[in-house]
């Protein structure tokens, strides 16, 4: 998460627009320790919102049986909770998939609206690959 946050925080002094931040991690992990190292290093970038989603995305196959859906969101809760207590930034969003933060980001954020707007997707290797395979470049 530290070589991530820096990176985005050296691309963010090159480009203008705001930023979003689409985050999720897997409950193995420690996310608190995840957002406070990201907010350490890239929390002056200027999140304009941080939206928090689980690695499930409309396809069959990623589904993962091992865990409910239900347990998953509420862990994506448990993130943005926390990511407003640690960035002082309450502009969080927690969604059901991959493809529904996608959909959300492109229609308040895409190039409809007006804003140039950059996303850093972090947290887990499965939300980039699912964030890639949905968006196909809109975001």
């Amino acid at each position: 998460m530290t070589a991530c946050a820096k990176w985005f925080a050296a691309e963010r002094a090159s480009f203008s627009g705001q930023c979003v931040l689409l985050f999720n991690f897997t409950h193995e992990r420690n996310f608190k320790d995840l957002l406070q190292t990201l907010h350490k290093y890239a929390g002056d970038c200027g999140f304009v919102e941080a939206v928090f989603c689980p690695n499930i995305t409309n396809r069959a196959d990623s589904v993962n049986y091992t865990v409910h859906r239900d347990e998953k969101l509420g862990q994506q809760h448990e993130c943005a909770k926390a990511w407003a207590e640690i960035h002082g930034n309450e502009t969080t969003k927690v969604l059901p998939s991959i493809n529904a933060a996608v959909e959300y980001i492109e229609s308040k954020y895409g190039k409809d609206s007006g804003a140039e707007t950059h996303v850093l997707a972090t947290g887990s290797l499965h939300l980039v690959g699912g964030v890639l395979d949905v968006a196909k470049g809109s975001i």
